[in-house]
């Protein structure tokens, strides 16, 4: 959207079939407003789509957020959204002279011998808000909510919709014993939240076990596969041709102090030394001295 105005005038000046294929598709409010639409839509679900992809994700912090955008989503059906829409687009085609098409229905006959199931032999044309409203915006409005709704929906709903039963008066307990023991100038926020893992050590096996047994799955099961990607990316970085005699020990090694280099950047290079220098008896000491001061 920031650089259409330079694309259209670079599909311009070039005299090529694909580039003329490619402006006629740009130069039109149809595409205008789906630009408009996505750009809106996925701004709304461009934090949860980066917490997602975090290495550390909570399931029951995940539905909380998937809900939240289901309400935002729902919300966007008012008219006064659709119009906001509908207005942003056509300013967009206004500056740079696309204007709305004006006819009647257009027909094909590509498809006029031939028995079908859908209808690809007509395309309509979108001229009134109403209609680019029930034909793009609310379609694609339902389907993401859809899709959201679906999502976590064999552990994370079961999770969430569970009763405590016997349990939440136990975390209850535990909680009011806990600000007993904080007073008001030392309360922190973390004193007052509780998330999966606190309720996983608050609970005992024996008293609660199908309910502890939900909590670790919750707690263990992965909520996407970003972390796989990462060693893969991990992976495609270190096996190169040049090193490509490597053998699998070496190999595996060398990705483990890349996937945790967090924790590889806290050891020093004198640890690792002196560990070496300790792992068996040597002919020749490799441990300095310490000076003795004269």
């Amino acid at each position: 959207m920031n650089n259409l105005p330079a694309i259209l005038a670079c599909l311009r000046t070039m005299k090529t079939a694909t580039a003329q294929g490619i402006l006629s598709n740009l130069c039109k409010p149809k595409t205008i407003y789906m630009l408009v639409m996505f750009a809106k839509l996925l701004m709304i679900t461009e934090g949860f789509h980066r917490y997602l992809q975090g290495e550390s994700v909570d399931v029951s912090r995940a539905v909380l957020y998937k809900t939240a955008i289901i309400e935002t989503l729902t919300d966007f059906r008012t008219s006064s959204s659709v119009e906001d829409l509908f207005k942003s687009a056509m300013t967009i085609c206004e500056e740079n002279h696309i204007q709305l098409p004006v006819g009647p229905r257009k027909k094909q006959k590509i498809m006029d011998d031939f028995v079908v199931e859908s209808a690809c032999g007509a395309t309509s044309i979108l001229t009134t808000p109403d209609e680019f409203r029930s034909q793009l915006f609310y379609p694609c409005l339902d389907r993401m909510i859809q899709e959201l709704t679906h999502r976590f929906s064999d552990l994370g709903e079961e999770l969430m919709s569970e009763e405590l039963l016997v349990a939440k008066h136990v975390v209850k307990k535990w909680l009011e014993k806990e600000r007993d023991k904080t007073t008001p100038n030392t309360a922190t926020e973390d004193n007052q939240r509780l998330d999966i893992a606190t309720v996983f050590r608050i609970l005992d096996r024996e008293m609660f076990p199908t309910l502890k047994a939900i909590l670790q799955v919750a707690l263990t099961i992965p909520i996407s596969s970003c972390n796989c990607e990462r060693s893969f990316s991990v992976l495609r970085r270190l096996h190169t041709w040049l090193r490509s005699t490597m053998d699998q020990e070496r190999l595996n090694d060398l990705s483990i102090m890349s996937i945790e280099k967090e924790t590889l950047d806290v050891i020093t290079p004198d640890q690792i030394i002196d560990r070496f220098a300790k792992l068996k008896p040597r002919r020749h000491s490799l441990i300095l001295l310490p000076l003795q001061k004269k």
